[in-house]
């Protein structure tokens, strides 16, 4: 646990006693109090799930990396064959229909090659900001339940504790 984000519930006990609450009004709102804040180990698990997610996104682009990676290496290849077998012809005509054809292959590899990064960019793109979007709004919702959670133990405890110091001072 992570003393700075835990509630301190003895100083909130003592600090209660020492605005003249009994120690068992004291003992009942800090109670109270402490069962409404969420634990911090709630709220770390859930965005180290989120980072696991993030991780698994990293893990998979990276694959689609090593797989073009792969492709570019599976095209010069081909390249390197068709230069041998450019080498191999006996005439001009042959050389040039080779050519044509070998270019018209690698320009089809090479859009396809890129058609398919595009569309691994959109996806993973679209992954993170819909994982973006996600993280994000379940962190507002938290942190306005949060907040909420906290005003509605507040308003009360503050309004027990004005009472407690100002009704002494008219009473006298």
């Amino acid at each position: 646990m992570n003393i700075a984000t835990e509630m301190n519930t003895h100083a909130v006990f003592k600090n209660l006693v020492n605005h003249g609450f009994t120690e068992q009004q004291a003992e009942a709102i800090t109670e109270a109090v402490s069962t409404a804040v969420p634990s911090s180990a709630i709220i770390k698990e859930q965005f180290n799930a989120h980072d696991r997610e993030l991780s698994n996104l990293k893990t998979e682009t990276d694959s689609n990396k090593k797989d073009i990676s792969e492709i570019k290496t599976d095209i010069a290849v081909i390249k390197l064959k068709i230069e041998q077998i450019q080498a191999t012809m006996a005439t001009k005509s042959d050389l040039n229909e080779l050519r044509i054809a070998t270019q018209s292959d690698l320009n089809e590899l090479r859009i396809a090659t890129q058609s398919d990064l595009n569309e691994l960019r959109i996806a993973t793109q679209s992954d993170l900001n819909a994982l973006r979007t996600e993280v994000q709004s379940e962190f507002k919702n938290g942190f306005a339940e949060l907040k909420i959670d906290m005003l509605k133990w507040m308003i009360p405890l503050l309004m027990t504790i004005i009472i407690g110091v100002f009704v002494p001072l008219f009473t006298k």
